[in-house]
């Protein structure tokens, strides 16, 4: 289990509910199922309280967000969120879609096939949207912060990916290294995930920023 096995473990009931079970963080116990469950039951509480507190506007933009996908014939509607596994839950949902085993997915099928089997629901009529949202199974994975943070520097900043580079590592180094010569800026092996998280701090509003740090 993840969280038994990180040291990050965050949420104050999971890591008291550990602790009394006598586990620590870092171990590889097997974890009870009535913990499980209780940390299961007060997720879904700290979902309804956040949903609940949303206001009408609120719940227009829910709708609205291009992240939301639905797939009739499985009647399920899912939120993607890069860098949370997104690679690997749209070729399981994908083989599940098509009703194929998921070895028979490769990279470029996938994105290929993605719209044609799961549509934004945004895209759909407004009656539409309102019956999928009260009928259809939702579900959405999530990852910690920091550590999906992390993983968006590692992958677009450190790689072989000069899109990135070119549109934001450049600027970056240029934004966080302005007394730094020219030359030394641009030899640089990349940008630091000091720079990178700075960056994403100062970004005047997220909702513009690029989907895998947003």
């Amino acid at each position: 289990w993840t969280e038994v096995e990180s040291s990050k473990c965050q949420p104050a009931l999971e890591c008291h509910l550990l602790k009394d079970k006598g586990m620590e963080t870092g171990t590889k116990n097997s974890v009870d199922v009535n913990v499980l469950d209780a940390i299961m039951k007060q997720r879904q509480l700290d979902v309804l309280e956040a949903c609940g507190s949303l206001s009408h506007q609120d719940r227009e933009s829910i709708a609205s967000s291009k992240n939301i996908v639905v797939n009739r014939q499985l009647g399920i509607l899912f939120c993607l969120v890069p860098k949370v596994a997104s690679t690997t839950w749209t070729t399981i949902l994908l083989a599940l879609a098509k009703d194929v085993p998921i070895s028979s997915i490769d990279s470029e099928m996938q994105w290929q096939q993605w719209r044609k089997y799961f549509k934004p629901l945004n895209k759909l009529p407004r009656y539409e949207q309102t019956k999928i949202l009260k009928n259809f199974y939702k579900f959405m994975f999530v990852r910690d912060p920091i550590s999906r943070l992390r993983s968006a520097w590692k992958s677009k900043m450190t790689g072989n990916q000069p899109y990135f580079e070119e549109y934001y590592g450049k600027f970056i180094r240029n934004m966080y290294r302005g007394n730094t010569s020219e030359e030394k800026q641009n030899n640089s092996n990349g940008v630091t995930f000091h720079e990178f998280a700075q960056y994403v701090v100062d970004i005047p509003e997220i909702s513009v920023a690029d989907p895998h740090w947003r």
